[in-house]
């Protein structure tokens, strides 16, 4: 209900708005020689076609206010003890296990709208290693990473081993890593849930650092990573995997670059990739 007062409010003021945009036309229309033709005929034009798309913001905006701010709703903390104490007994209910805060990262107040926001470091009770983090909102809406804990093993198995095997492969890559990232969800995860649908609510990708041998020139660099990426292609990856190349431990990340789940083919040419990593090798503070 009170939703609806809010639109219904707002469509009384889209009127206003209206009228607003026809007294302004109306003006303009009357400015005589202070204003040219052109300059009529643009402004008229702006509020044509902009109007609608004004007043569909502001209606966004409620919708925002009202499914996440904190004006005019509950208060479910008002400080930071209170907001841990929120955020653990919302996990508890949420997992059906006792959580511990392992490390507070922050507790921001941005104001009657947003509200307060606490994040922190979380780790069940009974496993203090498994850390993940959590995040509530004044307004009472709990998010967290535990997806991360409770599909680590089907993600590594999917999603970070067939990079793994690619890298095991190549003779020139001296060392690798990978390391999986998201975001928060709000949805409370059983072990059994689809891993299609963590990967789509988290926006799930992978990170991989790659080291290749240290003091080639651009052209071997260049034949090395095309090689890689088109191992990469054929891996048939289910998230974007973010690559960062490195020439030897200590030297120039030479090239970086992000390869969608769809992306088929390298954009860039041979002498293309050349020119990126010489261009990347003059501006790093490394080798």
């Amino acid at each position: 209900m009170e939703k609806e007062s809010v639109i219904k409010s707002m469509k009384q003021k889209k009127i206003v708005i209206t009228g607003i945009m026809i007294f302004l036309l109306l003006c303009l229309s009357g400015c005589g020689e202070q204003i040219s033709d052109q300059v009529k005929k643009e402004a008229q034009g702006f509020l044509t076609e902009h109007g609608e798309d004004i007043i569909n913001t502001v209606y966004g905006g409620l919708d925002a206010i009202q499914e996440y701010g904190v004006v005019g709703r509950k208060h479910y903390f008002e400080n930071e003890a209170e907001a841990k104490s929120y955020l653990l007994d919302s996990l508890k209910e949420r997992y059906g296990i006792q959580f511990m805060v392992v490390e507070p990262r922050s507790y921001d107040q941005y104001g009657p709208i947003y509200g307060d926001v606490y994040a922190a470091e979380i780790a069940p009770t009974h496993s203090p290693e498994q850390i993940f983090v959590g995040r509530a909102m004044q307004a009472g809406t709990i998010s967290d990473s535990y997806w991360e804990i409770l599909f680590r093993d089907i993600m590594r198995k999917e999603l970070e081993e067939p990079l793994w095997t690619i890298c095991e492969g190549k003779e020139y890559i001296q060392s690798f890593s990978t390391e999986v990232g998201g975001s928060y969800t709000e949805r409370a995860w059983r072990a059994d849930d689809a891993l299609e649908d963590v990967i789509a609510e988290a926006n799930v990708d992978i990170s991989m650092a790659v080291i290749l041998e240290q003091g080639k020139p651009e052209e071997e660099y260049a034949d090395m990573i095309l090689d890689f990426l088109e191992d990469l292609y054929l891996s048939g990856r289910k998230v974007p995997v973010y690559l960062n190349f490195r020439s030897g431990k200590k030297g120039a990340w030479i090239f970086f670059r992000t390869i969608s789940e769809d992306e088929q083919n390298c954009p860039l040419s041979r002498e293309e990739l050349i020119e990126v990593i010489r261009d990347n090798k003059s501006i790093s503070p490394f080798e």
